[in-house]
């Protein structure tokens, strides 16, 4: 008397060999209809009696539950046998009963106790455990003798050898090459002479992927190496290498998965169960009936949980666990729940048509073959995964499917990572959904290039398993859920086979989105708490905008979810008691229903403030306008759907016309309509064209998904005309669900050159709008000069006084692709200023006191044209000494690299401070060799005597340094020190690695010179991006032009000059300049030090391995 999910194993159909994994561990139990608990080597001891074998297990030791057997393969002698011990029956396997008491005790009551606990011979001994015995015969070696020699003397004899524990049967060389030459004999003879006997290993593996792994480590265990994995392999892997076709005709005969207990041991276990409670379990049985009980029990032994969660017997037995899970069963009929679900009305009726033709058809009543199989198209969250599960319980109630469970899973859950892993993943997939229901989530993952394996389609192995188990399987039914055109192509092209496995008319469910009433009554059932009628109406009103705006990515009920958790969560931070209502409503769903942002002369004062550019604000009308009168439509038109207007645009025109700042506007007011989501922080991300350029795939991907909510401007994006592979890339992603009507992608340049990006990319001009930026004309140029002035602290101006002279001035530009517009009126602005002051510095000290000659511009201090200004910039520029002070060659080769700066403490011997009488800086050492050290020009210009000091653990060394080359215009400067001490290291130079975006770097400076610490201190970030020939103009007028690298990495005033150096190699890259403040964001700029390279008067010789 044994169980069904052990006589599956059907033994006399099997090979030779026969490896058995799963649920095989000593914890699981199996109870027989006896009511009897057996652990897994007793219960295969009585199939296979049972079966009329002898069964020997074999551990560290041959041993058996009978002394029989034992006597019987190794050809012992009885002793001591006594009359009335023949044909008596043994009941081998005693107090396993319910009641813990033998089931046939009158046929032991004349035995004795030494009867019982001694064996027969002297070689067997006995080990008894309670009222169960074990019968062991001890071997140090020789028991395959014993099997090889047993076999060729009784080949007729049906013998069952049990290795309990593979991994500790090992064999050295000599003994391995023993036992293949006699192994290849016993497979030989097994076929040609048909013989019974049987090698059982019992595998402690709970799935293919982790039995497969066990041979990677496999080292001299006899059951992990061939010929016994290449057994396995052919079954769970699937491999196709010469070295395993031989056994190609044993396919799907080796292996065995032991799986959890079937509807009789569940029964059983419940039988069990009443006998043992007192009351038995009549007080779970009021709602529910011991049919269903076992039913349910059974489906949930293989359904979702993946063997994971109370797929064992064992976990069963736990009463309080068992009578929780009984407890929470449904108790109303499958068929009622569905029918109780609301939106679904074609699928039921389309269902009753399925039941009524798929019983048809099982009565032998329909034409041709019924394939039972479906597809479950829609949106996500209609519901496709909770109907699938209703289906099985329903047709299972209909006797249409014999087991009805729900097994729920991904392609990732088919798919293998290795060759040879999907198939036997599959069909153990497969295998526990037999009878039931087998829900595969976006099937469509299976199709070529849709799974995460570049080079080896595995999905298609996936489809060629689940083909043949649907032509196979009638009493299960596979059903493949995703979006109605990804499902569709994967039937029709994912392979021919799958268009025929379907009923076109009756397997094809088409979910349809939920209506925004549906949805606001799911929403609302899901809220627990009291809620006010005015919260209703403004719940009711955010679904409708949230219906109306949804993509393809629309979650349906499970936006609801996220809608709920979303107000319940924000209402429970509040730590109020009053019901729910508008008040409680976090601020990015209150300002849906806000009707206060529905007026678009409000939206548009913003816009109003920005001086000329009226075609752009006209456009912006239109498209708020538009956006404005949706919002007002979706309250009172039910299922209102409108168009989302285009939100990416082409900004042409000349720098310097407003382009950022209409951007900028643009963005806030998206979000304030509800158009984007919330974002934080800065609602416009700048990055230019030419950065662009460096960015893959995955960068631009990733660009996007850091700025959902905000817009991001791509500055000088005709330099996107060399890569058409970028642009394709922004293309696409705005095409994406996850994106589109989320951010805003503004691309702006000059005209000839933007157009040109149309006949590169035919999308473009589809998905953006384009808005052309004109020229500010003279008297628009004026009221920015006007503001500028009106915003500074310090500077006035009389705007009527001014007036014709500005004018003039501005009239004698040209309105080319030079023209700079706004930045024209910067340039005016700082030369305004400056003729201001140098007006005021040569009055006289009487007339100094006057605030209005301090501070008020006047028409004497414009210049005549523009060429005026382009001589003071020129003339600022000039202001460098171009006396470089050194010419030839700065040798920096032959340098000892083991002197080199290569950990963190090194920075205190190569890191100092450069000082004269009015200045202090960073400086840092490049040569040891030469004494070089490097730091910035503006740190040593118009000083001659310098000193360079190296603190290290409070020890000063302190030397002094001249000058050897200086460039200001790049910032650089080069000293050479009159003395190193012996541990001084130095910085090797870089010039290899790319100056990219997110690369991480480290300053190294003393900040505040010697105000914080007599030892330099290094901070770390990262490179926010490069920039060549960045100019940057200085307090005295001055302009310095040079390749800039910025970082958000902190550093204050004393920093200067130190080292800007790559946190991996701690190879330095550039040499710190200062800080700047762009757009409310402060960053620090360094100069890079490859300029050194392209100058006239330096040649720097380095070690070769340093290039």
């Amino acid at each position: 008397m044994t169980t069904s999910r052990i006589k599956a194993l059907n033994i006399d159909k099997r090979e030779l060999f026969t490896a058995i994994y799963g649920i095989n561990s000593s914890s699981e139990v199996y109870i027989t209809e006896d009511l009897r608990i057996y652990n897994i080597r007793e219960i295969l001891y009585l199939y296979l009696k049972e079966e009329g074998y002898i069964p020997i297990f074999y551990d560290d030791s041959a041993f058996a539950y009978e002394e029989e057997p034992l006597l019987k393969f190794f050809s012992f002698t009885s002793r001591n046998t006594r009359q009335s011990d023949q044909g008596r029956k043994h009941d081998f396997f005693k107090g396993k009963g319910p009641m813990n008491k033998s089931r046939n005790v009158n046929s032991i009551e004349s035995q004795t106790i030494s009867d019982i606990n001694n064996s027969h011979h002297d070689s067997i001994v006995v080990e008894s455990f309670g009222n169960q015995r074990k019968f062991i015969v001890h071997q140090d070696e020789g028991f395959l003798k014993n099997v090889f020699g047993y076999v060729k003397n009784n080949p007729k004899s049906k013998l069952a050898i049990i290795f309990v524990n593979p991994t500790t049967f090992t064999l050295d060389e000599n003994q391995r090459k023993y036992f293949l030459n006699r192994w290849t004999e016993l497979s030989t003879n097994f076929k040609r002479n048909k013989l019974t006997i049987r090698i059982i290993v019992l595998y402690d593996y709970m799935s293919p992927k982790l039995f497969a792994e066990s041979f990677e480590h496999a080292s001299n265990e006899l059951f992990l190496l061939s010929p016994f994995k290449d057994l396995i392999m052919l079954d769970i892997g699937g491999e196709e290498d010469a070295k395993i076709s031989q056994y190609r005709s044993q396919q799907g005969k080796s292996v065995f998965f032991l799986g959890g207990p079937e509807r009789d041991e569940i029964a059983n276990m419940l039988n069990r169960r009443r006998l043992f409670s007192q009351d038995g379990l009549p007080h779970l049985f009021g709602n529910v009936t011991l049919e269903k009980i076992i039913l349910r029990l059974w489906q949930g032994t293989t359904s979702e949980n993946k063997g994971k969660k109370l797929s064992l017997i064992s976990e069963y037995l736990e009463e309080s666990k068992l009578d929780s899970i009984i407890e929470k069963m449904d108790t109303v009929k499958a068929i009622d729940r569905l029918n109780a679900l609301e939106g679904i009305d074609n699928i039921r009726e389309q269902f009753k048509n399925y039941r009524h033709a798929l019983a048809e058809h099982q009565k032998g009543k329909g034409n041709g073959r019924f394939r039972p199989h479906m597809a479950l198209m829609g949106s996500p969250g209609t519901g496709k995964s909770t109907v699938a599960r209703l289906f099985g319980e329903i047709l299972q109630e209909d006797g249409l499917l014999p087991k009805g469970h729900f097994m729920k899973v991904s392609t990732d859950e088919l798919i293998g990572q290795y060759v040879g892993e999907t198939k036997p993943k599959t069909r153990a997939v497969c295998e526990r959904a037999r009878g039931g229901v087998l829900f595969i989530d976006e099937a469509y993952g299976l199709m070529s290039g849709s799974n995460n394996h570049e080079t080896v389609d595995y999905g298609k192995e996936a489809i060629e398993v689940l083909i043949q188990f649907m032509e196979d399987h009638d009493d299960s039914l596979v059903i493949f859920a995703g979006y109605t055109d990804e499902i569709m192509d994967l039937i029709n092209n994912g392979n021919q086979g799958f268009r025929r496995r379907f009923n076109d008319k009756l397997g094809f469910f088409t979910f349809k989105d939920y209506s925004p009433e549906v949805l606001y009554n799911i929403a609302l059932s899901m809220i627990k708490i009291p809620t006010t009628d005015a919260f209703k109406i403004a719940l009711r009103n955010i679904i409708r905008y949230k219906w109306a705006y949804k993509n393809k990515k629309f979650g349906n009920v499970g936006d609801m979810e996220n809608l709920v958790s979303l107000i319940t969560s924000h209402y429970n931070t509040l730590g109020t008691s009053e019901p729910i209502d508008i008040v409680h409503l976090p601020n990015d769903l209150r300002k849906l229903i806000d009707d206060s942002v529905l007026d678009v002369n409000e939206l548009m004062n913003e816009f109003n403030n920005v001086i000329g550019q009226e075609s752009v604000k006209e456009l912006a009308r239109t498209l708020f306008n538009k956006i404005v009168a949706d919002r007002k439509k979706l309250k009172i038109i039910d299922d209102y759907k409108p168009k989302i207007p285009k939100l990416n645009f082409l900004f042409i025109g000349n720098p310097g016309t407003g382009k950022t700042t209409i951007a900028r506007i643009f963005g806030r007011l998206l979000c304030k309509l509800g158009i984007f989501p919330d974002s934080t922080g800065e609602i416009l991300t700048e990055i230019s064209g030419s950065i662009l350029l460096q960015y893959t795939p995955k960068d631009i991907k990733e660009l996007f998904e850091n700025n959902i909510g905000k817009v991001v401007f791509i500055d000088e994006a005709y330099s996107l005309r060399g890569n058409e592979r970028v642009i394709a890339d922004i293309v696409g992603n705005l095409e994406l669900e996850e994106f589109k009507n989320k951010l805003s992608v503004i691309m702006a340049g000059y005209p000839d050159e933007m157009h040109q990006l149309y006949s590169i990319n035919k999308g473009l001009k589809r998905r953006f709008v384009e808005i052309t930026f004109n020229d500010y004309t003279n008297e628009e140029l004026y009221e920015i000069l006007q503001r500028m002035v009106s915003s500074s602290n310090d500077t006035i101006m009389d705007a009527d006084e001014c007036r014709d002279v500005a004018l003039q001035y501005f009239q004698s530009f040209t309105r080319d692709r030079e023209f700079g517009n706004g930045g024209v009126v910067e340039n005016l602005m700082e030369t305004l200023i400056q003729n201001r002051d140098l007006r005021y510095l040569n009055a006289t000290p009487e007339q100094q006191k006057n605030m209005d000659l301090a501070k008020k511009i006047l028409p004497c201090d414009f210049p005549i044209t523009k060429d005026h200004v382009l001589q003071h910039l020129a003339s600022a520029k000039a202001s460098f000494s171009s006396d470089k002070t050194f010419t030839g060659i700065l040798d920096c080769s032959h340098e000892d690299e083991s002197k080199s700066v290569n950990i963190g403490d090194d920075i205190y011997t190569s890191v100092g401070l450069i000082e004269s009488e009015n200045t202090c800086g960073t400086a840092f050492i490049i040569s040891i060799k030469n004494r070089y050290i490097m730091t910035a020009s503006h740190v040593v210009e118009g000083f001659g005597e310098f000193h360079f000091t190296l603190n290290y653990k409070n020890s000063i060394k302190r030397t002094t340094a001249r000058l050897l080359w200086n460039n200001p215009e790049i910032d650089f400067a080069i000293l050479q020190v009159e003395s190193l001490p012996p541990d001084a290291k130095y910085f090797i130079i870089d010039i290899d690695t790319p100056r990219s975006p997110a690369t991480k770097i480290s300053i190294i400076a003393f900040p505040l010179g010697k105000q914080v610490s007599n030892m330099a201190g290094l901070t770390s970030g990262a490179i926010y991006n490069s920039e060549r020939g960045l100019e940057v103009r200085n307090e005295n007028g001055s302009i310095r032009c040079f390749d800039a690298i910025r970082t958000e990495a902190q550093a204050t005033h004393g920093s200067s000059g130190g080292p800007v150096i790559l946190a991996e190699s701690m190879r330095v890259i550039g040499v710190l300049h200062g800080g700047i403040n762009e757009h409310g964001f402060y960053l620090n700029i360094a100069s890079d030090i490859l300029q050194l390279f392209n100058q006239n008067t330096l040649n720097i010789k380095m070690n070769n391995n340093d290039n």
